[in-house]
């Protein structure tokens, strides 16, 4: 499945991209200009 998770870097939002890779889906996550997309 592909997934767009908004807020990816948020607390509940990296929890849900990680739990969504580890079955299988594609994953996108939007975040925001001062977010770390790499703590994902």
């Amino acid at each position: 499945m592909r997934v767009l998770v908004l807020g990816a870097t948020g607390q509940l939002g990296s929890n849900l991209v990680r739990a969504l890779l580890a079955r299988g889906d594609h994953v996108r996550g939007l975040v925001r200009p001062t977010g770390n997309p790499f703590t994902l």
